[in-house]
Formats: structure tokens, sequence, C-alpha cells
């Protein structure tokens, strides 16, 4: 190139014309862009890396599963097969003997990566989202000419001016930017688990053979993962009722309306078990504390003495509430006014704390609610622990004043007598849960009040006979006779039924869950029933899970409809059964949690899973 004359004159003109040319072009460019806003942003994403994202699970589905719809199928509703419920495969997988409380190896890698490996991924669902439908094609291409679109080739973005509006969008729909992930849910990956140095344990308390086992046993559990339920009722208050002698077949929507709407209205259970053994006070331990006894009044007055972290008046008492507990009772009958101030509560009934002067027996479970209710009612928050008497043997209308208050009111039941006297002393518990709700609508507490009820044993004042009348139908198996009911109620709540088999150990951490308290599902008999732990019903006629039921004394497991089992299968479980009864049975004689206390910091998901038995 030769060289022009006044060089650095020419330079500057040039200059001057560069920057108005970029300054116009950049305007044009600015305008497209506003104009085009989430296409342009589409574009760019659809050319980028897929982000990794957090699948937000459907209700009715399951966190990391394959198989459940995501919230834009809507075809599989159409499905004959129910999406949540799990089929043969997966109900027999569910309950495989891998580890006590182990996910199976399916659901571990679901649980494990948040992200459904069948869920569309942002960019995927972004056509659906993006006013841009899903056939079209994207901007800047050849087929991209619409009405109102520019020219191929042009520079103009500008909509034409006789552009009709885009079919089915709304004008001046605001849409959410392409490249925002939805936010994951604050419990996706998170575990109700401490994070818990069991290696360190082991090697501290070497040689006491005892507590290592322990150590290697608790350290092989996985603790279950917290789930849309987790923190649902936080910061409410708790009442739990052990209902004497209580069978969910004397709810009626006419004879026990308080009854039938907490069961309506609330999470019920539909293949719940009572205790068995230990009588009330094994059921009422139970409730309270998430253990299952392994025995009657001496073994529960010695557990009460121990370390009990996790039972609700110990948790509670760790957010500085003092919890309160109430019963119509004897005040030293099974020793409750040493075991329930051991086990961290105030201990009140009649002439202790109530003020009531006639015979014991005469004291009503309403009038137990009555003389109680206005000791706490106006606390900020509490908790508070019933337990029933008005529903006790004997039952006929001669032996039973209760039932004799309450015979005009069961006299129209087509029932036996025995079984009609029974019946009336149940009204005691409706008349008490009638009231109970009462004063809490009219404090305008009960939308914050969680109450959770159950019995503490099966009826046995009854035989066998009376108690299939009262059930309608014929017992075909051992369990029939402990098939009872369970009621977690909260005003305005969600109504749920739990479909999965469940017992009275599973309360405490089923509430603690609910409430987002802080506990280690390891170290309870029951589960979470809406967590991915596996579930087991263990009586001492058999246990139960989600693939069948194995009756000890018939030697015999069966399967439910649909379900096959592997080889090994009861024998597997049957240790599982063994090992966590032997496990609570060394943690009340060892005073375990006392000698861990250290350990029980904040939650973390546990870090590795080894195997080991308790021998």
């Amino acid at each position: 190139m030769r060289e022009l004359p006044n060089k650095q004159k020419k330079t500057t003109k040039t200059l001057r014309f560069l920057m108005v040319k970029y300054a116009f072009l950049t305007l044009i460019f600015l305008g497209a862009v506003a104009f085009l806003g989430s296409e342009t942003s589409t574009v760019s994403q659809s050319a980028s890396p897929q982000p990794v994202t957090y699948y937000t699970p459907d209700p009715s589905g399951s966190p990391g599963d394959p198989d459940s719809p995501t919230p834009d199928s809507e075809a599989s509703s159409d499905s004959p097969i129910d999406p949540d419920s799990p089929t043969p495969d997966s109900e027999a997988s569910s309950s495989s003997p891998i580890g006590p409380d182990s996910p199976t190896p399916d659901s571990e890698a679901s649980s494990d990566s948040p992200i459904d490996p069948d869920s569309p991924t942002p960019d995927s669902e972004a056509s659906s989202d993006s006013p841009i439908g899903p056939d079209s094609p994207t901007p800047g291409t050849d087929d991209s000419l619409q009405p109102g679109a520019s020219e191929p080739g042009t520079d103009s973005a500008l909509p034409a001016d006789n552009a009709p509006p885009a079919d089915n969008e709304p004008p001046d729909a605001a849409e959410p930017p392409a490249d925002e992930e939805p936010p994951a849910p604050d419990w996706l990956g998170k575990t109700n688990g401490f994070d818990i140095d069991f290696d360190l344990l082991i090697e501290r308390d070497a040689g006491n053979s005892s507590l290592i086992k322990l150590h290697e046993y608790f350290a092989s559990l996985e603790p279950s993962g917290k789930n849309e339920k987790t923190g649902i009722c936080k910061e409410y208050n708790l009442i739990t009722v052990s209902a004497e002698a209580f069978t969910h077949y004397i709810i009626d929507p006419e004879l026990t309306p308080t009854l039938y709407k907490m069961q309506q209205e609330g999470i019920s259970f539909d293949n719940f078990y009572g205790m068995y053994g230990g009588g009330t006070i094994g059921g009422e331990l139970s409730l309270i504390t998430g253990l299952s006894p392994g025995g009657g009044h001496g073994w529960c007055n010695n557990a009460a003495k121990k370390s009990l972290p996790f039972s609700f008046a110990s948790q509670f008492k760790n957010l500085g509430i003092q919890p309160y507990a109430y019963h119509n009772g004897t005040y030293t009958y099974y020793d409750r006014n040493i075991m329930h101030p051991n086990l961290g509560y105030i201990f009140r009934t009649r002439k202790h704390g109530l003020d009531f002067q006639g015979p014991g027996w005469h004291m009503t479970d309403k009038m137990m609610i009555e003389l109680s209710i206005d000791q706490y009612i106006d606390d900020d928050r509490f908790y508070v622990h019933y337990m029933t008497v008005s529903g006790h043997s004997p039952y006929g209308f001669h032996e039973s004043g209760i039932a004799r208050r309450n015979r005009e009111a069961v006299e129209h039941l087509q029932y036996s007598p025995r079984v009609k006297a029974y019946i009336a002393t149940q009204l005691e518990l409706e008349y008490a849960m009638q009231y109970l709700l009462e004063r809490l609508e009219e404090k305008g507490i009960a939308e914050r009040t969680l109450i959770a009820l159950t019995t503490d044993h099966y009826p046995y004042g009854l035989t066998s006979r009376e108690i299939a009348e009262l059930a309608g139908q014929p017992f075909t198996s051992a369990f029939g006779m402990h098939r009872n009911g369970c009621l977690i109620y909260v005003k305005g709540m969600a109504p749920e039924i739990v479909e999965t088999p469940a017992f009275v150990p599973d309360i405490v951490p089923t509430v603690s869950n609910l409430l987002g308290l802080r506990f280690d599902s390891r170290f309870l008999t029951g589960r979470d029933v809406f967590s991915d732990a596996m579930p087991l019903v263990f009586l001492g006629c058999g246990f139960m899970t989600d693939a069948g039921y194995y009756e000890k004394g018939r030697g015999k497991f069966t399967p439910f409809e649909g379900i096959e089992i592997p080889e090994g299968y009861v024998s597997e479980i049957l240790a599982i059964v063994d090992m966590r009864k032997l496990a609570v049975d060394r943690i009340v004689k060892l005073n375990y949690f006392a000698k861990i206390a250290e350990q029980l910091e904040p939650p973390a998901v546990n870090p590795g899973r080894r195997l080991f038995t308790l021998e």
C-alpha cells in the first residue's frame, strides 16, 4: 500500500468515521438483543454444556425415582398402573435384606444422585416454557420465518406492523430466564443422622467388646433421608396420647365424630400395629421414646433412668421447653411417679397436681383434660403427654362404672353386650379429644398443635372372637389381633393415609421429622414412615414388611399379592429383627447414649457404610 499524503489528518478522519459506524451498529445490536430476550438466551444456552441441576420431585413420586412422573408428564395419569404404587419387583427390592434400614441398590443409586435420569434437563424443558413452540425452529435459521419475524439475511429484528399476536400467549407474559435452575428442596440429599466418628469410638473403647460391637453395628447402618415432610410442622406444639386399649375399629362418623375427624383430616395409618408384650407401660414407653421395650414394668423403669436423647421429652427439654405428663389413674402405678420424672416430665395425676378428690377410676379421660389444660395452654410452646385409663377392662355394664355412664349411647349397636360395654368405655376418649380440640381452637393454636394418638396395646380384656366381632371379620393371621390405628392430626393439614406397615416405635421418628427435630434414625427401633427406610414391623408373633408377613408360630412367610421374594429373604429379615432387639437391650444396659454424648452433633450425611452383625 502506498503512503497517503497528510497521513495523520487522514487517520483522524478514518477513526471518527469508524467510531460513528460502530456506535450505530452497537445501537442496532442492543435493540435486537432487547427484542429477542429469551430467544437469544435459549439459543446461547443450547450451545453451551448442560448444567448440573437438581430435579424437584413431584409429591406423588419419590426423589430420584426414574419411574416417577415429571411435573409435565400428565400422560401417566391415564395409565391403569398407579404411578405411586411400586411394582412387585420394586417392592421386593425395597424390602431386600441388604442390611438393616438400608435402601436397595437401585434406591441407593437414585438417592445418591439428586438428578432423575429420566427427568428433562432445563434445556430440554425450555422448549415448553419458551414462547417459541417445541416444533418451531430457532431464530436465525432459514425456516424461522414467522409473521412478524425478520427475513433471513437482514439486520432488522423488528416485527412487522401487522403481525398478529402469538397463539396461546398472553400479552406481557413474564417468562422466567431460561438459564435459571429450579431451586432444590432444602431436604434433598440430607439425612436424619449425626456425623458420628465411629472409628474414633472403636479406638477409644478398645477392650470393651460390648461397646465395640454396638459401635460397629450402628456404623453399618445408613440414616434415613429427609423428605418433603421434614419440618412441615416446625415449632408446633406436641400432644401425645397413649389411649388405654384403643382400637381404630370403634371410630365412627356418628358415634365418635372427633376421632373420625382426626382420622379423615389428618395422617392416618391403614396397616398399623400396637405393641405386643410389655403391657400398658411398654406401649406407653414405646410411644414417647421410639424404642421397642425389651420387657415390662422393670425393664421400662430401668430404661427411663438412662440417657434417651431422642425421646420426645429430651428433644423438647433441649429446646428449653418443660414437658408435662398426665394420667387419670393412680400416681404410683407402674412407678410412673419415678419413671416419668426420670424421662424428663413433670408428672401429675389426681391428688398430685390435678384437683380431683374422687376415686381414681371415676376420673374420666375428659376430666383429666379439663383439669390439666390450663396448666400449659398459655405457654408459648408446649409438649404434653397423656396416658388415659377410661378404656381399661373389665368390659361389662355391671363391672365398669365408665361403661354404665355411656350405656345409652351404645344400646342401639348390633354387638354383643361385652363389645358394647367396651365401646362405651372408649367414648370417654372421644369426649376428651372433643374437649381438647375445642380448647385449642378457642385459644387460636389448633393450626400449630400436632396431636399423635395411638394405643398402648390391643383390647386384651376382650376375647379374640369379640375383637373379631368388633373388626367385622375373622382374623386370618396372628397379626390380626394387633392391628390398630394411629392418628396424627393438625387442624388444616393435608389428609394422608400411610399404607405401608407401621407400628408404635415408628411414631417418634415420624413425628420428629414432621417437627424438624434433630435425631439419628439409626438409634431408633422404628422408622420415619415418609422416609426411604424399609418398612419393618416386628412383634412377638413375627414380622411384617411391605413384601409380606412371617408368623413365628407357624414358621411361615406369606407374601403380599404380586410379590416374589428372593431366596433367603426370611432368614435375612429375622437377623435384622434380632439385631435391632439386641441393640435396644444394649443401649439400655450400657447407657450407650451417655457414652457417645460428645458425638451427638448437628446431623450430616453418613460418609460410608459397613456391615457387621451383633453376636
